[in-house]
């Protein structure tokens, strides 16, 4: 399990924006939210970009919302979730989400 969210993000992106290894930063969204997560080291991705998983949940824009959950059903990793920062749009034919 990891126990935070996180961010892909390549070393060169990451140096642009004075982030270390293992440095929280923030993600702001054109609609103006936010989520705070962990950057990871990667090659993986590009330059330009970042890669976020989907499976964290409890958090909301830097606050943590975990009392909110029923009696044992909090999750094990409480994080953001990435799709605040995600836009709206989606493919009218296959209706999966537009990532940018």
């Amino acid at each position: 399990i990891t126990p935070e969210m996180f961010a892909h993000i390549n070393p060169e992106l990451a140096a642009q924006h004075g982030l270390r290894d293992g440095d929280m930063m923030w993600l702001h969204s054109p609609q103006n939210t936010k989520i705070k997560v962990k950057a990871i080291y990667s090659h993986s991705v590009t330059p330009d970009r970042i890669a976020l998983p989907y499976n964290f949940a409890g958090m909301m824009q830097g606050v943590d919302m975990s009392a909110n959950y029923p009696e044992g059903t909090k999750p094990y990793a409480i994080g953001e979730s990435s799709n605040t920062i995600t836009n709206y749009g989606f493919d009218i034919i296959t209706q999966i989400p537009e990532f940018n």
